[in-house]
């Protein structure tokens, strides 16, 4: 008959709390939940004073660099070191933001009759096509500011011809690096983006169309 050894009471006791563990190991530290922000600069723009423009505004989205054509928020540390920002994400591609975000803006301000993105059943007077040159938190000495960088580019949408362009820029100052305030301060700096954007559009409209009779 074989003889049964002996298992110590010590070790007996720490081989479940050595399983725990490495099934605790196994499966990984639970990660914090990912953080989606959205942005509402659109929103907080005015209605405008002025007669009623009757043209119809296609808003192209942007053309972006592969960097910034994501949901994740850049972050520039230096000049040439660009990171994303941890568990947070903007709600939509960062030019498809900002797409629909000036399209709210237009539409808030209420001087044209309408406005919207390409489609098939939308009709376009003037078309906004742009490229967006930055859309990130710039991070030195411990502080986050926004920048936001757009070349806009006002075409005349059955004459295919160029009525102007322009670069905007726009910046703002986070609170903290917490990405609530990050975001936070990126609607700001977007609002300020559109509140020279909307009436330099209306304006430059309003001299083409006033410049047409001249042109036949």
């Amino acid at each position: 008959m074989r003889s049964m050894k002996f298992i110590p009471a010590s070790f007996a006791a720490t081989v479940p709390a050595l399983l725990f563990v490495a099934s605790c190991n196994a499966l990984g530290d639970p990660k914090p939940p990912l953080q989606i922000y959205d942005l509402s600069a659109g929103s907080g723009i005015q209605s405008q004073a002025g007669e009623r423009i009757a043209v119809n505004i296609i808003v192209d989205e942007p053309d972006v660099s592969r960097v910034l054509d994501s949901e994740r928020i850049l972050v520039r540390l230096k000049t040439n070191e660009l990171r994303y920002l941890p568990q947070s994400r903007w709600s939509d591609r960062a030019p498809r933001l900002l797409q629909l975000s000036l399209i709210e803006a237009f539409t808030r301000a209420g001087r044209v009759m309408g406005t919207g993105a390409p489609s098939s059943s939308f009709r376009g007077d003037y078309r906004i096509e742009g490229y967006l040159r930055s859309f990130e938190a710039v991070a030195a000495d411990g502080k986050m500011q926004m920048h936001i960088g757009f070349d806009v580019q006002l075409v005349a949408e059955k004459a295919a011809r160029i009525v102007n362009v322009r670069s905007f820029d726009a910046q703002a100052q986070a609170a903290s690096e917490n990405p609530s305030d990050v975001t936070r301060a990126m609607d700001t700096a977007l609002a300020a983006l559109f509140a020279d954007i909307v009436p330099w559009t209306h304006a430059q409209i309003d001299a083409d169309l006033q410049a047409q009779p001249l042109r036949r």
